[in-house]
């Protein structure tokens, strides 16, 4: 578990593609219990939805893997937020993105089963 505040920035309108894009099509219950894991990997933020990876380019302090509730990602579609680069961070079991937070979990390597 991360002692200090991990943090990445990326520009708005490219997380925002980036969120959408990994949205499905239909409305699925179970789409709403889902995780996505972000990472940071050689300049890009790496978000991964069990497979369904979307990267953009970004900057970080950020080393290992937060694993966030989809809903409360997708809630940027509708209300993209207001700061330009965006900045996430994750302390004290939480994520946060400018003022909303949500409980979360970190890891240190990835959540999903890779073959």
């Amino acid at each position: 578990m991360p002692t200090k505040t991990l943090w990445m920035e990326f520009r708005r309108d490219t997380f925002v593609n980036a969120i959408k894009q990994l949205k499905p099509q239909t409305k699925v219950k179970k789409f709403l219990t889902l995780e996505l894991e972000i990472s940071f990997n050689n300049g890009e933020a790496c978000f991964d939805m069990g497979g369904l990876m979307k990267k953009i380019p970004a900057s970080a302090e950020w080393d290992g893997y937060a694993v966030v509730p989809m809903n409360f990602i997708f809630s940027f579609t509708k209300i993209q937020p207001s700061n330009d680069p965006v900045r996430i961070e994750f302390i004290d079991q939480k994520f946060k993105i400018e003022t909303s937070k949500v409980s979360s979990k970190w890891s240190a390597q990835s959540t999903f089963n890779r073959i």
